[in-house]
C-alpha cells in the first residue's frame, strides 16, 4: 500500500544555476514520479515542496535522492518525510 510523503528542499544555489536544472528537475519527475504527485516552489524561491505516494520511507528517500537538484548539488537542506493527511478538505460538491 502507497503511503503519502514530503520532500521539503531549501536551495543553496546561485539564481542562474537554479535556472539551468529547473528543466531537468521538471522532467525526472514527470518521468519517475508517481503519477499523484504535485509541487513547487515556495513564493520567495529559496525551495520548494513536493508531496507524492511511495510503497515506503527508504522508496521514497531513493526518489528525492535522484532528483538533479540532490544530483546537482544546489539543495542547501532537505527533508523526506512520511505525511500522514488527516484532514479532508470539502470539494464543495456537497
Amino acid at each position: 500500500m502507497s503511503k503519502r510523503f514530503v520532500f521539503f528542499y531549501l536551495f543553496k544555489a546561485d539564481p542562474k544555476r537554479l535556472m539551468e536544472v529547473i528543466p531537468a528537475h521538471r522532467e525526472y519527475w514527470d518521468e519517475v514520479g508517481p503519477t499523484d504527485y504535485t509541487g513547487g516552489p515556495f513564493a520567495d524561491r529559496d525551495g520548494g515542496m513536493i508531496i507524492f505516494s511511495a510503497g515506503s520511507l527508504d522508496d521514497a528517500e531513493k526518489m528525492a535522492q535522484g532528483d538533479p537538484f540532490v544530483t546537482e548539488k544546489i539543495i542547501d537542506q532537505l527533508w523526506v518525510r512520511q505525511w500522514e493527511v488527516m484532514l479532508k478538505v470539502p470539494d464543495g460538491s456537497e
